[in-house]
């Protein structure tokens, strides 16, 4: 696998021409990271800015240390072991603003730190993604959205599972006019596979309680907000590519599924 080099940095990282920005090391299904397999190795430094959000959620410094040998290192690596899915994170507010969400990291602590990656490098795009599932903070996401939008960012995207809960935020975030694309981890055509992949956990009040059916109709509601909407899947051997491919489609999906890579 070849990943072109990032740049250092604290909170936020590049790949290729993309600036990638991690609200929370938290999700409510396996990470991203997790999804790809047991051998996946990233970048140090994305290594490091990970590890970087984790302690500023915890407000401890675990991996202070591990991050300043992994900014050094030319040595791909593998992200320590994750959290537990949750269906929220503690302290998330359910009243819909404009301002920051009191969790970390702030707001305006990963503004500033993708502005100054925005200052010294032309990026194709800006995008929310990272070890969690960003609209664990869908306030926060909006707010940031719309703070890069005034300073004329790359365009924004959403690296999503769709898994959103709550119908008012999830309308909150996809009509922002902030955000400009989204990319929605679907995985596979079958609802009963999509649980054994994923792991999701969700909340005991919610109205949709199949997984699959609440990523399925987070993609027709972007599609419906006027999002490009890009759906992805990994390559796992059980994963029926062909059938996944037209239930895609089915949904209103015009673009061909991005498979990602899986590593055993």
């Amino acid at each position: 696998m070849h990943i072109s080099k990032p740049l250092a940095s604290g909170l936020t990282y590049s790949l290729g021409r993309s600036l990638y920005i991690p609200l929370t090391s938290r999700c409510n299904t396996l990470t991203l990271p997790q999804t790809r397999g047991p051998h996946f190795l990233l970048p140090a430094e994305v290594v490091s800015a990970l590890c970087r959000v984790r302690d500023a959620e915890s407000q401890k410094e675990q991996w202070k240390h591990w991050c300043m040998y992994l900014d050094t290192s030319e040595t791909p690596q593998l992200l320590p072991k994750a959290e537990e899915p949750v269906a929220a994170l503690k302290g998330q507010t359910e009243e819909i603003t404009d301002s920051d969400d009191g969790l970390q990291p702030s707001v305006n602590e990963l503004f500033m730190d993708a502005q100054e990656h925005i200052s010294q490098q032309e990026y194709q795009s800006v995008v929310f993604a990272g070890e969690g599932e960003p609209t664990l903070r869908p306030i926060a996401l909006v707010a940031l959205a719309k703070k890069l939008k005034k300073i004329q960012s790359p365009p924004l995207r959403l690296t999503t599972n769709g898994l959103m809960s709550n119908d008012p935020m999830r309308s909150h975030v996809l009509q922002s006019n902030a955000i400009s694309s989204v990319s929605v981890a679907l995985m596979t055509h079958d609802p009963h596979q999509y649980d054994e992949l994923m792991k999701p956990v969700i909340p005991d009040d919610a109205s949709i309680t199949r997984s699959h059916e609440r990523v399925c109709q987070f993609i027709q509601e972007a599609l419906t907000a006027g999002l490009a909407v890009e759906v992805t899947a990994v390559e796992h051997p059980d994963v029926d590519k062909h059938r996944t491919e037209q239930y895609a489609a089915s949904l209103g999906v015009t673009e061909p599924i991005r498979w990602r890579s899986y590593f055993p």
